[in-house]
């Protein structure tokens, strides 16, 4: 696959990719389908969702939250798998340190919902039943290595594939030995990437989603806030809040619809047409003042 950065799945393609896993998973496939809403949801890197365990969930609060440990015993393998027996893995042999910038353990909260932009409407994660109901009947995880969830991530978001293709930047031709298969440009680091996106574009503040990422500096924030077209706190409360940069003066933006305009804004930055007549004339220029300041 590709040899890139990660880079934020669409609107479009975010929504085609849950409804995907949903499917395989109502299909009998959880152990496809759930590692995928895992890492769209919270944010886990590949090795962290390789080896999730239900004795990473707590109850907080009235709902759940992922804490990572500090290290773990590796259970893919009877002796830990390949990464954990190497000795840039960060632990003794067999164990499992999950990476984090900041070099400590994490919580990350679980959703139950998310707003899909591209449908406009708050859906169901469905990740924390799912991830009851599996870990009800395994004792850990999905019974493969990390490096298996590109083949689990390719083989849910084929059945999406047009839909993808088309707003992920396309396909690519892999070398399978003795011939070639088209294959989405797509990888794991891009449901991290696509998660991080979604937190900034929910209003997630910039020191709870380094803590949620295990980011130790804000260049994360800066780099992802760069694909939704998003300049800073200044430019979004400008719009949510009808007040100018300054906070001196009331600029007629308080009843602008967010939703709308976000969804605009990436209609026009993913080169999809739009019909004006379909927004108000202060979506539109609040979107279009968006794109120029991005």
């Amino acid at each position: 696959m590709s040899n890139r950065d990660a880079r934020p799945l669409p609107i479009k393609a975010l929504s085609a990719l849950h409804d995907a896993a949903i499917e395989e998973i109502y299909e009998g496939n959880e152990r496809w389908g759930i590692p995928i809403l895992l890492g769209l949801h919270t944010g886990l890197r590949r090795n962290a969702i390789g080896h999730f365990t239900d004795e990473w969930i707590d109850e907080v609060d009235g709902g759940r939250e992922i804490k990572t440990p500090k290290l773990a015993e590796c259970k893919l393998e009877e002796d830990g798998c390949y990464y954990c027996n190497l000795d840039k893995s960060g632990g003794p042999a067999g164990h499992f340190r999950p990476k984090t910038g900041q070099g400590e353990q994490r919580s990350i909260p679980i959703f139950t919902t998310f707003y899909d932009y591209h449908r406009e409407e708050i859906r169901e994660t469905e990740l924390g039943g799912w991830l009851d109901h599996w870990f009800a009947t395994n004792d850990a995880g999905w019974g493969y290595a990390p490096k298996n969830l590109s083949y689990a991530l390719r083989r849910v978001a084929d059945r999406r594939f047009e839909t993808i293709k088309e707003s992920h930047e396309g396909s690519e031709y892999r070398d399978m030995g003795n011939s070639e298969e088209l294959v989405l440009d797509i990888i794991t680091h891009d449901l991290r990437a696509t998660w991080a996106t979604q937190c900034l574009r929910n209003g997630v503040d910039d020191t709870t989603l380094m803590d949620w990422a295990g980011w130790a500096d804000s260049d994360m924030i800066d780099h992802y806030r760069s694909f939704i077209g998003d300049p800073g706190d200044t430019e979004r409360d400008k719009y949510e809040n009808g007040k100018s940069g300054d906070d001196s003066s009331d600029d007629g933006n308080a009843d602008v619809d967010m939703t709308k305009v976000v969804d605009v804004y990436s209609s026009i930055t993913e080169g999809e047409q739009i019909n004006p007549a379909n927004y108000d004339t202060a979506v539109l220029e609040a979107a279009y003042e968006m794109v120029q300041a991005s």
